[in-house]
């Protein structure tokens, strides 16, 4: 049976090193000091201990999920690459299961076209430097902001008012998935048990011309649906025009009824946000206390560390898996000898 990461990580004899005790150098950006202390507070729980999911679940949900495992990793049909076993964790099995009511044969057709689909897009492999995607960055209309007071990432999009920096829709598409690649690394789910996401939406001056047509809003949702089961927390859509909220009937048919429930209208004020996140810490435009202004600059500056950190994680976990790969394909060439001296 394949490895997956976590069973990776308790083979390993090396202990995690405790985070610096030092303070963070001051950013000259709000915007930024605010992600890095984001960030920060995720990070500071790995120093505590890895999460525990199973001790979370019941003993019948546990069941199911090393069902689901056995049932993909052993099947030899597949041949399974290193960046899916990396990908392969308990977490993951146990976010397709809850998607799908707790139904293995559901969740496991699933999972398989997960599967099929990160093998053909890679979305592990997108990159900030990618020219569309340096664009869409620096235009700051979708960016990681402060989490909310339960550790969900906050992810900020604004709708454009006008033109767009990239016309091209699957290139659009591509940044929205880089986006979600990057919060999802930001969550550090096997450290912190969080796997979802709080997505802040502000739609004043929204526009269909300037926002994407149906059929992209359609494969955006399909993509999310799909391929990112139970990554959304809450969606709060601000500000919403009554041309938006009409374009959000037309669509609701097409997302699944479990996260349309998740969305929601609420009001910019701090009465109605103080219940989710550090007013403090909250954007001014979604009722928070914080006057910050995009800065490009630093953003960007922030996003290509966050990047090298993401590729180093990715190439240490990839080589993690082929050294046991490796190790165990030695092991098994020793065992099948020695039968054959019997």
């Amino acid at each position: 049976m394949a490895d997956t990461q976590e069973d990776l990580e308790k083979k390993s004899s090396g202990k995690k090193s405790s985070s610096s005790s030092g303070k963070k150098k001051k950013s000259s950006s709000s915007r930024v000091k605010t992600l890095k202390d984001s960030d920060g507070a995720l990070l500071s729980k790995s120093t505590v201990a890895m999460y525990n999911l199973r001790s979370h679940l019941e003993p019948a949900q546990v069941e199911k999920i090393d069902q689901l495992k056995d049932n993909i990793l052993n099947d030899p049909s597949l041949d399974l690459p290193e960046h899916i076993i990396v990908w392969l964790d308990d977490m993951c099995f146990k976010r397709y299961l809850a998607a799908r009511e707790w139904k293995i044969p559901a969740a496991e057709a699933m999972i398989r076209e997960t599967i099929k689909w990160r093998c053909e897009y890679r979305p592990d492999l997108i990159r900030c430097d990618e020219e569309p995607i340096r664009l869409q960055l620096r235009h700051g209309h979708m960016y990681n902001t402060f989490a909310d007071l339960e550790g969900h990432p906050g992810m900020v999009m604004i709708v454009h008012e006008h033109k767009d920096v990239v016309e091209d829709e699957d290139q659009r598409l591509r940044f929205m998935i880089y986006a979600l690649e990057k919060a999802i690394f930001q969550m550090r789910s096997h450290e912190t048990g969080i796997d979802k996401m709080y997505w802040l939406v502000q739609c004043k001056g929204y526009s269909r011309k300037h926002n994407g047509t149906l059929g992209f809003a359609k494969r955006l949702n399909n993509i999310v649906c799909n391929h990112y089961p139970e990554r959304l927390f809450r969606v709060g859509m601000f500000n919403a025009p009554w041309i938006f909220k009409t374009f959000y009937k037309v669509i609701s048919p097409f997302i699944d009824p479990v996260t349309r429930e998740k969305f929601g209208f609420p009001d910019p004020t701090a009465k109605a946000m103080e219940k989710d996140f550090d007013l403090d810490h909250l954007e001014v435009q979604f009722g928070g206390r914080c006057e910050v202004a995009f800065d490009a600059d630093s953003y960007w500056e922030d996003v290509k560390s966050s990047d090298e950190e993401r590729v180093a994680w990715w190439e240490a976990k990839i080589e993690q898996v082929r050294k046991e790969k490796a190790k165990k394909a030695k092991k098994a060439k020793k065992a099948s000898k020695e039968s054959t001296a019997e």
